[in-house]
């Protein structure tokens, strides 16, 4: 009692080490906002009867923080705390189900584990869970999910009372809805969903404030979208450097961007990084960014991936500039028509 009057934290760490499960969990969270993972995880276990212990210990697998990543022991343990009733691990599991993982027997990473999305599941578990995560995730299926799962009208309910619980894909998604309609209301959503570090909301605000000519404050919510890894605002942030809108023309960071967009999979910015290359006379640089665009339906990229070719590889040549004349480039058309011999390479 005297230690418990005179120091309350002594006497929680005691009961944590003789394994007081709710004293073990608390000090369990108390060392991993600590980054003492490893000592959180021994703790854990202590309290492995709780659900939230149970629910902590399966992200503990699943982030490999504390233990080895295992994610057959990620998906038992949240498996316990779901069934526990504890929200968050249906949520998570939810979260994971639409990722295709959903295999009680199975690892995260086991050959049987990685599935088609369970939305069915993802749905039940949300519905079950029904917290203000849970919902917009529920919201997302119901929008996203299979045809037949649709209804815009519970998404957009459940949207709202997602938002209403200050969670930042709730106010995205109504943000989304209201965009749509072209109700001006999206933008608090759309700074609440900011607030809480969605990169999303911060490109779309990006987008309005380009569309009314505030280049410079729309380069901003694209640089810190883009920051954080969303990859449309790398594009636009370089498109916005390259042109020098709203911020000083910069060539190298407009490349430098560009570039970071394309290796995740935008095909205009892969067209733009290889034109550039191009133009500044580095036609071997240009060529895999070139080739990147044009295998993914860019017109251009592969009209100028033809040109580039037509002395080395004339067959090739050729079949990139058919593909770019099929599509509509009037550029490639002019281009057959001038290299008629390049039509029996192909």
């Amino acid at each position: 009692l005297t230690i418990c009057r005179h120091d309350g934290g002594m006497f929680r760490r005691l009961l944590a080490a003789i394994g007081h499960p709710a004293s073990a969990l608390e000090r369990a969270k108390g060392l991993a906002k600590q980054g003492q993972h490893t000592g959180a995880f021994r703790l854990l276990t202590k309290a492995a009867e709780m659900p939230e212990a149970a629910r902590l210990i399966g992200e503990a697998y699943l982030r490999g923080e504390g233990v080895p990543a295992n994610g057959g022991q990620a998906l038992r343990w949240l498996h316990i705390a779901a069934d526990a009733g504890d929200a968050g691990a249906r949520t998570r599991l939810a979260a994971l189900a639409l990722q295709g993982v959903h295999h009680r027997s199975g690892g995260l990473f086991g050959e049987s584990a990685i599935l088609e999305p369970d939305y069915a599941g993802a749905a039940s578990l949300c519905r079950l869970a029904d917290t203000p995560e849970a919902r917009a995730l529920l919201a997302f299926i119901l929008t996203s999910g299979p045809q037949a799962m649709r209804d815009p009208h519970e998404a957009e309910a459940l949207y709202r009372r997602s938002a209403a619980g200050n969670w930042p894909q709730g106010h995205l998604g109504v943000a989304a809805i209201l965009l749509a309609r072209g109700d001006p209301g999206a933008k608090s959503h759309l700074l609440a969903a900011m607030d809480g570090g969605v990169a999303a909301a911060d490109y779309l605000l990006g987008t309005m404030a380009e569309s009314d000519g505030a280049f410079a404050e729309a380069v901003g919510h694209y640089r810190c979208a883009a920051d954080a890894g969303y990859v449309p605002a790398q594009q636009r942030l370089g498109f916005a450097l390259l042109a020098g809108r709203g911020v000083p023309a910069d060539a190298f960071q407009a490349e430098n961007w560009l570039r970071k967009a394309a290796l995740a999979g935008d095909v205009p910015a892969a067209a733009v990084a290889g034109f550039l290359n191009v133009r500044d006379g580095n036609p071997v640089a240009a060529e895999p960014w070139l080739r990147m665009a044009a295998e993914r339906g860019h017109a251009g990229a592969a009209r100028t991936l033809g040109y580039l070719l037509v002395r080395s590889d004339p067959a090739e040549a050729a079949r990139w500039l058919y593909d770019a004349a099929a599509a509509g480039d009037a550029e490639a058309k002019r281009m057959l028509r001038a290299i008629g011999p390049l039509q029996n390479a192909a």
